[in-house]
């Protein structure tokens, strides 16, 4: 959940592994949950990830790394925008 406003972002059925120290998605738990914006900071192209109800900035997305996720891009997250939660049982 997004930090801020409590919206649902990501879930932990779409994360991953990747090794890089952040908490890492292949994709938003929703289509439009994210809002992407390009970011030439830094000296390169990157693609920041906003949460798209409060816009509060999450962190950035990464295309064609070969994570060999079902669509080959990393989210990646700073934890302190996020609130984790346990998965509701049913």
């Amino acid at each position: 959940f997004c930090a801020a406003c409590d919206a649902l972002i990501f879930t932990a059925a779409k994360k991953f592994h990747s090794g890089c120290g952040w908490p890492s998605f292949f994709d938003a738990a929703n289509p439009g949950a994210v809002r992407e914006l390009v970011d030439f900071s830094h000296g390169r192209k990157r693609v920041e990830i906003r949460c798209s109800t409060c816009d509060s900035h999450l962190g950035h997305v990464f295309d064609g790394e070969g994570y060999g996720t079902p669509t080959d891009r990393r989210f990646c997250i700073n934890s302190i925008s996020m609130k984790f939660e346990p998965a509701k049982q049913t």
